[in-house]
């Protein structure tokens, strides 16, 4: 047992030799408090086995010192000592009447030379230099607030004010400890912590979440999320505003719904039956067509199932019609499909929305008794070398082939004169008398001429007129010029990009506007 306890010792002894001797060290300090408030304790090296204190006075002792402290070989700060009283006939070592006098003194023990920031006990009968007033106690504390000050209540020190959360700092933020002859006292008027306006606390909504930057102050934004499978009902952000009655949020905090999707309504000549009542995530609704003599169209859209997708509840398939064919594959009209071929279009998106026609055209049967299609390319001028009129192919495979060979060049998105080309040459070359005609336009951008007028114009010949319109920009105005072309919300298609949305249920989509013209009425 006391072996183990001379071991600890040694431990302890030896830690303490390598951790080595601790001084307060400061650098020309114009007071004790300030050296107290600056300083920081230093860690002397192995042969610094003293704490030394240094006091400078630039106009002899009635001016204020300039004290520096730290670390010294104990031999250095002994030759420093003993300069003190030294004889001289001018002498300026710690001599009281001569500028620039210094005076140096030692000790040994941690931190020793913080107590000594004067060298009092280096002087007898107070021959030394003058000790610098005490403050009193510490500044009284502001209401809702509290008061951190260094050690030190020397002249020269200083105290801070700081509010508690929710309140803000008004008047001082410091209090000086200044001195008046052979007394000190704390200066500064008392500041106060007057409380921010805030606005009451708000809650997340049930199944939601709420992230508020900024507290609940004035200025400060909230914004919700829901879970998912749910919508916000109500606004998705609030903000803190002052008002005469005080502060208060712009708006109530919204609600979380169980996200559902639209209503499909009836079916004409149809029945419509959904496994709920609210058509909610996961709902799947079965359609068919009483008559057996009528076919749902397009073909296969049998049922659909409300799902979640990209922050939104949605069907996956449109809801059919019934109609007197089965459509697709069998359908009879005459189609010009005008393709945007402008700069904005990149190679590989061109590749994309050719394929994307292709897919298309391949779900219905081409024939000179169904399906005829006619099609051209265009940007700042119509291309007529690849062009496609009707009867040029009789099948899918040598329309394939031609759509494939269309090249893709030249820059700016002219539909007007595409509208005035569709309709005073493609639809004029073996157009069938009484057979419907439709116009499918895909482009990606807001036309640089005129062309409303031309539009109406198709349209009172009786043309229907889809378009596909891959909106990159997010531009509204980019979507009123697609409903200025169709006359109708319900023949647009709108993609944000073609990589990825030319997918299957684009195609579904493409198929219900081609088919939707044989819904019985």
């Amino acid at each position: 047992m006391a072996l183990s306890i001379h071991i600890a010792l040694l431990i302890v002894a030896c830690f303490a030799c390598a951790t080595g001797l601790r001084c307060w060290k400061c650098g020309n300090a114009r007071s004790p408090g300030q050296c107290i408030e600056f300083g920081r304790t230093q860690i002397c090296k192995k042969s610094q086995k003293v704490c030394q204190t240094e006091l400078r006075f630039s106009s002899g002792w009635g001016s204020k010192p300039t004290i520096r402290t730290g670390c010294k070989e104990e031999h250095a700060c002994g030759n420093n000592f003993g300069q003190n009283p030294r004889k001289a006939w001018l002498p300026s070592q710690c001599n009281k009447g001569v500028a620039n006098s210094v005076c140096r003194c030692c000790c040994k023990t941690n931190n020793c030379n913080e107590n000594e920031l004067l060298c009092e006990k280096m002087f007898e009968n107070n021959s030394g230099p003058p000790r610098p007033p005490l403050c009193v106690g510490v500044p009284k504390a502001p209401l809702n607030g509290r008061v951190i000050c260094r050690k030190s209540r020397y002249e020269g020190s200083s105290c801070r004010y700081m509010c508690n959360r929710g309140h803000v700092l008004v008047g001082n933020a410091h209090a000086l400890c200044r001195g008046f002859g052979d007394f000190a006292m704390w200066t500064g008027a008392l500041p106060y912590c007057r409380r921010l306006p805030i606005c009451d606390p708000i809650a997340a909504p049930e199944r939601g979440t709420v992230k508020c930057f900024g507290g609940n102050k004035v200025g400060t934004l909230c914004k919700f999320t829901c879970d998912r499978n749910h919508k916000i009902e109500g606004p998705s952000a609030v903000s803190c505003i002052a008002t005469p009655s005080g502060p208060r949020w712009t708006e109530a905090a919204p609600m979380c719904t169980l996200t559902a999707c639209e209503d499909f309504g009836e079916i004409k000549h149809g029945n419509v039956n959904c496994s709920t009542d609210n058509n909610i995530i996961g709902t799947t609704c079965s359609f068919d067509c009483g008559n057996t003599e009528l076919f749902l169209t397009p073909a296969g859209t049998d049922s659909s199932r409300c799902i979640w997708k990209e922050g939104e509840a949605v069907w996956t398939r449109q809801k059919p019609c019934c109609s007197g064919i089965v459509c697709p594959p069998t359908a009879k009209k005459d189609i010009v499909i005008a393709l945007d071929s402008s700069g904005s279009i990149s190679s590989e998106e061109w590749v994309l929305m050719k394929k994307f026609v292709i897919r298309v055209l391949g779900q219905f049967i081409i024939s000179p008794t169904n399906i005829q299609i006619s099609m051209f390319r265009f940007n700042r001028e119509i291309d007529t070398d690849s062009q496609i009129v009707f009867g040029d192919h009789d099948s899918l495979e040598g329309l394939t082939k031609a759509i494939e060979n269309m090249p893709k060049n030249g820059g700016g998105t002219y539909i007007g004169q595409a509208l005035r080309y569709a309709r005073n040459y493609m639809f004029r070359q073996n157009n069938r008398p009484g057979v419907g005609d439709m116009l499918w336009i895909l482009t990606d951008g807001r036309s640089n001429d005129e062309f409303k007028a031309s539009a109406k114009q198709l349209r009172d010949d009786g043309v229907d007129i889809i378009v596909l319109g891959i909106s990159k920009k997010n531009d509204p105005r980019f979507m009123q010029q697609l409903l200025d072309l169709t006359g109708d919300e319900k023949l647009i298609m709108e993609v944000k990009d073609v990589v990825n949305s030319f997918e299957e249920d684009l195609v579904q989509l493409a198929m219900t506007k081609i088919c939707e013209i044989y819904c019985m009425g």
